[in-house]
C-alpha cells in the first residue's frame, strides 16, 4: 500500500526531526536521565512535528534495543516498531477533534488505572485537546494534576489559547516554532537523496517557500513535483504549484513602472490562460516586491532571497531602477489586494487594478501644501450663512397659537420663516404685544451650497459679550452656547466617520470647557470607556476644527453635574437663535424650542 510521503518519511528518531532543535535538546536530557515529564503540552502551527515527536518519545520511554540513553529510540527494536505501527498496547492515540466528550475522557481515565502490560509507561497522546468540551476538560484534571507514575500525557494543539488554563498549569509546554527555510531545505534533499531523485537547490527553495515553515506541507508539494520529470527545477515546481517564474514578475514590474498597462495586461492575461491562479499571481508578486525591497539594501542578497546570484542580480538591479519609495508602496498596495482576494470572486479584477495603481503611483487624497511637505487637509463644505434681506411680517400675542400658512411650498421654507420670528422675537420689546414680519421674494433666498463658492470656516469663533450682559463663560474664552456649537460640529463629523458614535458618545455629552487649548467634555460614567478608546479620532477632529494644538480630556459624571446657567439674556439668545439657525435643526426640534422660550404653541407642517 502506498503511503504518502509526508507519512513514509516520518522520522522515527529524535535526531531525524526536522528543526526543532531546542525541543529535541530537552527530550534528550530528560531520557538520558530518566527523568520524563508526566504531562506534556505541545503547541505549535500544523506540520511541525507535534504529533511525531510525541510517538518518537513514547519510543523512547518504552525502548527495549539498547541500553545507551543517547541512542533511544532506536527504532528497530519490537517496542519501537509496533510503536510505529500503532500496535503497541501501552500508547493510546485519541483524536479529540471527534472524540471530545466526557465518555471519551473517562474511558481513559478508567484505563489509566491498571498498569503497563509491554514497557515501561503508559502513553496517552490526545491531539487537538483544545476540541475537548469543557465538561471533558473538568473531567480530565484531577488524573492531570496526580497521574499515576507509570502514565504519560502528551497533549497537542494549534490553539493553546483555547485550553482551560487549570490543565496549561499542569503540563510542561514546549512550543513547535514553523521549521527555517534552510532546515526544509536540507531535510528534502536528504530524503531526495533516499529515494535517488534529482532536484535543483533552487526548486527546493521554492517548495521552502511555499510551505511556509510547515514540514507537511513542504513534503506534500515535494512529492507533487517528483512525478514531474526525473530532475526537478525551478520551472517545474513554480508549473506545478500555480505559480510564475520570477522572470515574469520581473517583466510585469517593468510594465507597470515604466508606464505600460497595456503590455502588462498582456502578460497577467498570458498567464491566466495558462491556468495560473490570479490570487497566487497577487500573493507570489507581493513576494517579488519583498525581495526588490531587501536587493535595494543588501548588495549581496543571494542568501536572503535564496537564488543564485544571476537572479539576485537581476533583482537588484530592478529595485534600484524602481527605488526604495515606490518599492515600499508596491508592498503596502499588493498586501492589501492579497488580502482582499481572500474574499473576491474575481481575483484577475483586482490584479488588473493593483497593475493600474501601481503604474500610476499612489496619490495622496489633496495637494500637497506649497513649502510644508503634508498633504493640505480636505475642505469641508460649511452650511451657508441666511440672507441678509430675509425678513417676515407676523402678527402674534403671548400664549398665541402660531401656525405655518397652508400653501407653504415646503418644510423649508416654513422652518426659515419659524427662525425668524425666533430671531424677531428674541430682540422684541416686551411692552409691544405685536411685530410684523415679511418673507422676501425668490432671489432673497438663502443661497445653496454649490452657489457659495467658497467653503465657510469649519466654526465660528464667539462673538464678544455686550457691554452691560451677564458672562456666561465656563472657560476663560467660551460661552456655554458656543460650546454647544463647537461640541455638535465635533460629534457631526465623528458621525460621518463611525455611524455609532452618536448613540454611544454624541448623545451622552457635553462640552464644559475650552481653556488653554484644552477641550473639557462631561460624558456619561457608563459610556467614559467607549470614549477612551476613540480619543486619538475625537482629537484628530477637534484639531481639524480648532488648530493642531488641541487637546481633549474626559471627565465621567452626568450631565445634571453642569453648574446653573443662570437668568437667559439676549447674548444667550443670539446663540441658541444662531444653533437652531442651521439647516441641520429639525423642524421639530426648532418647534419645541418656540414653545420652551416664548411660550407660544407652534406647528410645523
Amino acid at each position: 500500500m502506498h503511503l504518502a510521503l509526508y507519512r513514509s518519511e516520518r522520522p522515527e528518531r529524535l535526531d531525524e526531526i526536522i528543526g526543532q532543535k531546542h525541543i529535541v535538546k530537552i527530550l534528550r536530557n530528560q531520557i538520558r536521565e530518566g527523568t520524563p515529564s508526566q504531562t506534556y503540552l505541545f503547541t505549535g502551527t500544523r506540520g511541525t512535528g507535534k504529533t511525531t515527536t510525541a510517538r518518537i518519545l513514547a519510543k523512547a520511554v518504552n525502548c527495549i534495543g539498547t541500553d545507551d540513553p543517547n541512542e533511544m529510540p532506536c527504532g528497530h527494536c519490537e517496542n519501537c516498531r509496533a510503536i510505529a505501527e500503532g500496535n503497541y498496547i501501552d500508547v493510546v492515540e485519541l483524536d479529540a477533534a471527534s472524540n471530545n466528550k466526557v465518555e471519551d475522557i473517562r474511558a481513559i481515565v478508567d484505563h489509566v488505572q491498571y498498569p503497563p502490560t509491554l514497557g515501561r509507561y503508559k502513553v496517552y497522546i490526545i491531539d487537538e485537546v483544545h476540541m475537548l468540551t469543557a465538561a471533558a476538560q473538568n473531567a480530565f484534571l484531577k488524573t492531570l494534576e496526580e497521574p499515576p507514575s507509570y502514565a504519560i500525557f502528551i497533549l497537542a494543539t494549534t490553539n493553546p489559547e483555547e485550553i482551560r488554563q487549570t490543565i496549561k498549569s499542569r503540563c510542561m509546554t514546549l512550543n513547535f516554532k514553523r521549521v527555517s527555510e534552510d532546515d526544509l531545505v536540507s531535510g528534502m534533499r536528504r530524503i531526495c537523496g533516499r529515494k535517488g531523485v534529482s532536484v535543483d537547490d533552487e526548486a527546493l527553495a521554492v517548495l521552502a517557500r511555499k510551505a511556509d515553515g510547515s514540514v507537511r506541507d513542504a513534503l506534500s508539494l515535494l512529492e507533487q513535483c517528483l512525478y514531474l520529470d526525473d530532475h526537478v527545477t525551478a520551472d517545474l515546481v513554480l508549473e506545478s504549484i500555480g505559480s510564475a517564474g520570477g522572470d515574469f514578475f520581473r517583466a510585469l514590474t517593468e510594465d507597470v513602472v515604466q508606464g505600460d498597462l497595456a503590455g502588462a495586461f498582456e502578460q497577467i492575461d498570458r498567464m491566466i490562460r495558462s491556468g495560473k491562479d490570479a490570487k497566487q499571481l497577487l500573493l507570489d508578486w507581493l513576494e517579488h516586491y519583498r525581495n526588490l525591497m531587501i536587493a535595494h539594501y543588501v548588495e549581496h542578497p543571494e542568501e536572503l532571497l535564496s537564488c543564485s546570484e544571476e537572479n539576485a542580480a537581476r533583482i537588484r538591479a530592478q529595485a534600484l531602477e524602481v527605488g526604495s519609495k515606490r518599492i515600499a508602496e508596491g508592498v503596502t498596495l499588493l498586501s492589501e489586494y492579497v488580502n482582499r482576494a481572500r474574499q473576491a470572486l474575481n481575483s484577475r479584477i483586482l490584479l488588473e487594478t493593483a497593475a493600474v495603481r501601481l503604474a500610476e503611483g499612489i496619490r495622496q487624497t489633496y495637494p500637497v501644501q506649497g513649502g510644508s511637505g503634508k498633504p493640505a487637509r480636505a475642505p469641508q463644505l460649511q452650511k451657508p450663512q441666511r440672507s441678509a434681506a430675509l425678513t417676515t411680517r407676523m402678527t402674534a400675542k403671548p400664549e398665541a397659537s402660531v401656525k405655518t400658512t397652508p400653501d407653504a411650498p415646503s418644510r423649508d421654507e416654513a422652518k426659515r420663516a419659524a427662525l425668524a420670528a425666533l430671531k424677531q422675537a428674541a430682540h422684541h420689546d416686551s411692552d409691544t404685544d405685536e411685530f410684523d414680519y415679511i418673507v422676501d421674494s425668490e432671489e432673497d433666498r438663502e443661497p445653496t451650497p454649490t452657489e457659495i463658492g467658497e467653503a465657510q470656516p469649519l466654526f465660528d469663533p464667539p462673538a464678544a459679550p455686550r457691554e452691560g450682559t451677564e458672562d456666561r463663560h465656563i472657560g476663560e474664552t467660551e460661552g456655554y452656547g458656543d460650546l454647544d456649537e463647537l461640541w455638535a460640529q465635533i460629534t457631526r463629523e465623528m458621525g460621518r466617520r463611525t455611524m455609532s458614535f452618536a448613540s454611544l458618545i454624541g448623545n451622552h455629552s457635553r462640552l464644559i470647557d475650552y481653556t488653554n487649548d484644552e477641550l473639557t467634555v462631561l460624558i456619561k460614567k457608563n459610556k467614559l470607556s467607549f470614549a477612551e478608546k476613540m480619543k486619538d479620532e475625537i482629537t484628530e477632529v477637534a484639531r481639524s476644527i480648532c488648530g493642531e494644538q488641541t487637546f481633549v480630556s474626559f471627565q465621567g459624571g452626568s450631565i445634571v453635574d453642569l453648574p446653573p446657567r443662570g437668568e437667559t439674556t439676549h447674548d444667550e439668545d443670539d446663540r441658541k437663535t444662531e444653533r437652531i439657525r442651521r439647516e441641520d435643526v429639525d423642524a421639530d426640534e426648532l418647534a419645541g424650542d418656540l414653545e420652551k422660550m416664548f411660550h407660544v404653541e407652534v406647528t410645523m407642517k
